[in-house]
């Protein structure tokens, strides 16, 4: 007996740990409505679609999103700051928003308070070297994220270090520049050595040159005696 396909509404849950995701902005007429999952922060706008019902019925398989590609930069605060790919609640990171010009310092659930104090000091650096000299630095703590910074759909977990092959290549030209450098130095002092051997080897000839003149003169002058 034939049954026909039943249409499934699309449960709203997150992908990753299958939290029902909470509305968030619905209704505002920003644009900005999303689904937010308040256990692990995972972040997905809503469609034109969604935003109008609320739902959407479809008898298509329902594919998990793939995480977003990032277009903010974060640093997680250690000794000096490491680029990562993710928040991670054991630590304090910088988010740096070039697009609207923020800087969030993310204090995590279970990161310390001198890690905090160390992210203001960093984040003064960053401000510097990232050209941002008018952005905006704010603090916030996990769990208790505005919008703005939700919508950026950062994910939080064991963070990973980024660019370790960029790094791995900077040591490597930093090794080279310094054996280049020992080399000029190397091949300069060489260089000096041999000019001054060479001086001391012609001021050597002159002075025997000198003497040996004034051997000749002497002999010369004693043959007159002889003569007379």
């Amino acid at each position: 007996m034939y049954t026909p396909y039943k249409v499934k509404e699309r449960k709203k849950l997150c992908p990753r740990d299958g939290t029902p995701l909470v509305e968030m902005g619905k209704g505002s007429g920003d644009g900005k409505a999303y689904y937010y999952c308040p256990i692990c922060h995972y972040v997905r706008p809503m469609t034109p679609e969604e935003r109008k019902t609320g739902i959407v019925i479809s008898e298509e398989p329902v594919e998990e999103p793939e995480e977003k590609k990032l277009t903010v930069s974060i640093y997680q605060i250690r000794d000096e700051p490491i680029k990562v790919d993710a928040l991670d609640p054991k630590y304090v990171s910088i988010v740096i928003d070039k697009e609207n010009d923020f800087l969030w310092i993310w204090k995590g659930s279970q990161s310390t308070p001198s890690a905090a104090y160390k992210a203001g000091v960093q984040a003064t650096k960053l401000k510097s070297s990232e050209k941002m000299y008018k952005a905006m630095v704010r603090i916030i703590e996990e769990n208790k994220e505005p919008g703005d910074f939700l919508i950026l759909e950062i994910p939080v977990r064991e963070a990973k270090e980024i660019e370790e092959k960029e790094a791995e290549e900077e040591a490597r030209k930093k090794a080279e520049e310094e054996a280049r450098k020992k080399a000029e130095e190397e091949a300069r002092k060489k260089a000096e050595e041999e000019a001054r051997k060479k001086i001391e080897e012609e001021s050597k000839k002159e002075e025997d040159s000198q003497n040996e003149k004034v051997e000749i003169d002497n002999d010369q002058d004693q043959n007159e005696e002889e003569v007379w």
